[in-house]
């Protein structure tokens, strides 16, 4: 069984990302070509009038509600391509957060939760790093 902690620190890596960021290159598919900068610019925007919908209280009740469901059915592998995974479509859209957040998430992201560890790739091409580990006390 994954650790409280680990969930929770999960659950709060993805709500930083879909609340409090505003970086533009968590839109790159690793194109560089002119449509893809202009798909990039426009999910931006579209991140950021999003953001202006966000209730004070809706960033613990998305955390709350990750952790949950994580809870009730644990997932090895939260991701996003061009668009979350189930799981995280149903944090956002359980936890009573305004729909249109959808946007937020950050593509070609993929997060692995393991009993002992949490580690992210955050973006096209990006390696995995170790957000939290278990302490191992000897």
């Amino acid at each position: 069984m994954v650790n409280l902690e680990g969930i929770k620190i999960a659950a709060q890596w993805w709500a930083d990302q879909v609340f409090d960021s505003r970086e533009l290159n968590k839109f790159s598919n690793g194109a560089n070509d002119a449509s893809s900068v202009m798909s990039m610019l426009i999910q931006n925007s579209t991140s950021i009038e999003a953001q202006k919908k966000i209730k004070p209280e809706d960033k613990q009740n998305y955390i709350n509600k990750f952790v949950e469901l994580f809870s009730l059915e644990k997932q090895d592998w939260v991701v996003v391509d061009y668009h979350p995974c189930e799981f995280l479509t149903r944090v956002l859209k359980d936890s009573g957060c305004d729909d249109t957040l959808i946007h937020s998430y950050p593509i070609k992201t993929s997060m692995v939760i393991e009993d002992n560890a949490v580690s992210v790739s955050a973006g096209y091409g990006a390696p995995h790093e170790t957000i939290w580990a278990l302490e191992v006390v000897t």
